[in-house]
């Protein structure tokens, strides 16, 4: 578990703030066996950093006057050989000038105490890797990285914006979350908290210049960048567990860590056929790296999901879970847990777009707007009219425009090209990517992710796109310094591909095969009106498909969505809610839609309700004590 949680008040707590920070830390932190806690209490200031695992940076140091409560990896220097520990880390901190913010590397969050200035100080990493919460009481305010320490059950109401956003794109864009009052700290953001008020900044961040050739040189400094990264983590574990997939980044990853000296055990995660579980197999054999298949069984959708949502918060979407519930029951291997996450979004030109490099501000925020529309899961309006209340449908009609101007105002837009892709790193990876998927690793075990080490995505951030685009940058990185991972093709979206340059049409053509096969099986299944429900092999499970196969999964599913105390929440229209059920029933793809609607009840009742928790929580069995 990585995590802190505080209570702070400028001119000092008193009995009730105190009282109320006791008992939640008694009943409501996740703590597991044997895990360190470490507590401080001043006048001003209640905290518990809570941090289990290898890596030095979790805890507390005092100095005189300040207080920095720690939770995660952290480094205070970018040519430090090694992690800091909270002691140096606060020194680091007590030598900037007045008002200046540090600018640290790592996976955390950090609470800044100074008892002279009368201020609490929260930061983020660059990437806001550990979730922050945080809510005013009038003038002592709470600070969370679970939202359950935040929830007052049988006073707090549901956020309906919150619950509109949810249903209009599938997660939340906006700090808001769905428990009104509580918010959510955006990454590398700072909260300011003292007698002047609350205040919330973004920090500056060096942007998107896109002016180096992706050269040999630019390579080889990416490969020297990621290696330091991982040498700071190398000598804290005698293990490393990484997670394996058929793409590229992972085996990227893989290899970059053997060479780091680091002694890896994968595994993957998929159902029987996934061609994803076969391509890390091979993957791992030419590693020659021993590996875990954790078999996703979805006919078990119900033991697993409404455990998955009280440990994940909400953060992990409806159709992403089996991951964590396929990990924990199969037993995760022991150790820090490598990540590969969003190597493609910043040295393999996802999200670029070189024919807009030069484009005019109108056309540049176009793009921004017709990139937002694609993260939209309701359609056709039709249904949306018949399955949500005139309001909630109002509140989700309104959410692109909504959405897309706090974005555009929390980036400063100015029509430039590097804000489109500020754009689309905010939008889809800030809100979405980041928050699901190491909701599914951080609560258990430490995260090690070098492409999210800011000196990384910082070079990244300077080539240009036509050097990036396609994976080109990176097959170059592999075939310059890591060769043994080009002998076998990728896998991206159920399509294998090999791993060479000059294949810019391969995704797109694959994807075509696989939409043409989709569509024989999907006019099969309708016409059969859910009867023939054939696998389509690709790399996910389809959630749908498992509601038509198995009877349990759907008496679980339409046991909460068509439950009377789901219907009477003033969101859903009864008969809409039923027709979705049987339309998913019966071939259709809406599981975005009703998982959602699972997802948000779910969270009311274990949150906001304090009803329907896991009877037998979860203790993930890959963890050593």
């Amino acid at each position: 578990m990585i995590g802190l949680f505080l209570c702070y008040r400028p001119a000092g707590l008193d009995r009730e703030s105190r009282e109320v920070f006791a008992d939640r830390a008694a009943n409501r932190l996740t703590v597991l066996p044997g895990q360190p806690a470490d507590r401080i209490s001043t006048d001003s200031l209640i905290g518990i950093s809570v941090h289990h695992g290898s890596l030095p940076s979790g805890g507390i140091a005092q100095d005189g006057d300040r207080v920095l409560l720690c939770s995660g990896s952290c480094w205070v220097d970018s040519h430090a050989a090694q992690l800091a520990d909270p002691a140096s880390i606060l020194t680091a901190w007590r030598d900037l000038a007045p008002g200046e913010t540090p600018n640290f590397g790592g996976c955390f969050v950090l609470a800044h105490c100074d008892d002279r200035a009368r201020e609490l100080t929260v930061l983020t990493d660059r990437f806001g890797t550990v979730p922050v919460y945080y809510r005013r009481r009038g003038e002592t305010l709470l600070v969370s990285s679970e939202i359950r320490l935040l929830v007052e059950p049988g006073h707090d109401a549901v956020d309906l914006d919150a619950v509109a956003e949810m249903m209009a794109i599938g997660y939340l864009s906006q700090p808001h979350t769905l428990v009104a009052g509580v918010r959510r700290l955006p990454g590398h953001h700072r909260l300011a908290f003292g007698e002047t008020g609350l205040q919330i900044t973004p920090l500056p961040t060096p942007g998107y210049p896109r002016n180096r050739p992706v050269d040999d040189e630019a390579v080889a400094e990416y490969d020297s960048l990621v290696q330091r990264s991982l040498s700071r983590y190398a000598g804290v574990s005698p293990r490393f567990s990484i997670s394996l997939s058929g793409g590229l980044d992972s085996r990227l990853l893989c290899a970059a860590a053997q060479r780091a000296g680091m002694k890896l055990e994968a595994f993957t995660t998929g159902e029987d056929g996934s061609v994803d579980v076969r391509m890390a197999e091979r993957t791992a054999e030419l590693l020659n790296v021993p590996i875990r298949v954790l078999r996703i069984e979805g006919e078990g959708m119900a033991d697993w999901f409404g455990k998955m949502v009280w440990f994940t918060e909400g953060r992990v979407l409806p159709n992403h879970m089996h991951y964590v519930g396929a990990a924990f029951g199969g037993h995760l291997p022991p150790g820090p847990q490598l990540h590969g996450m969003l190597g493609e979004a910043i040295f393999g030109g996802a999200f670029d777009a070189v024919d807009l490099i030069d484009a005019s501000s109108d056309s540049i925020e176009a793009a921004c707007r017709r990139f937002f529309a694609k993260g939209l899961i309701f359609r056709p309006d039709r249904d949306m009219q018949s399955a949500f209340t005139a309001e909630l449908t109002d509140r989700v009609t309104a959410v692109p425009e909504r959405s897309v101007i706090d974005i555009m105002e929390r980036i400063g837009f100015s029509g430039r090209y590097e804000n489109l892709l500020d754009f689309k790193w905010r939008f889809r990876v800030e809100a979405f990517t980041i928050p699901c998927l190491l909701g599914q690793v951080l609560p258990w075990t430490d995260v090690v992710s070098p492409f999210l080490d800011k000196d990384v995505f910082d070079l990244g951030a300077t080539l240009e796109a036509t050097g990036l685009l396609d994976r080109v940058a990176q097959i170059r990185w592999a075939q310059n310094h890591m060769p043994i991972v080009t002998k076998i093709p990728r896998v991206k979206d159920g399509i294998v591909i090999p791993v060479r340059e000059g294949l810019p049409l391969a995704h797109e053509q694959g994807m075509r095969r696989l939409r043409r096969r989709a569509r024989m099986k999907d006019m099969l299944c309708l016409l059969s009106r859910g009867r023939i429900n054939l696998p389509y092999g690709l790399s996910f499970p389809i959630y749908g498909q498992w509601y038509r196969r198995w009877r349990p999964v759907r008496d679980f599913v339409d046991g909460i969505v068509l439950s009377e105390r789901c219907m009477e929440r003033g969101f859903w229209r009864p008969l809409g809610l039923r027709r979705l059920c049987h339309d998913l029933r019966t071939g259709r793809h809406v599981w975005n839609v009703v998982g959602t609607i699972l997802l948000v009840e779910l969270f009311i009742r274990q949150f906001i309700e304090a009803t329907d928790r896991p009877t037998d929580p979860i203790v993930p069995l890959g963890i050593d004590p």
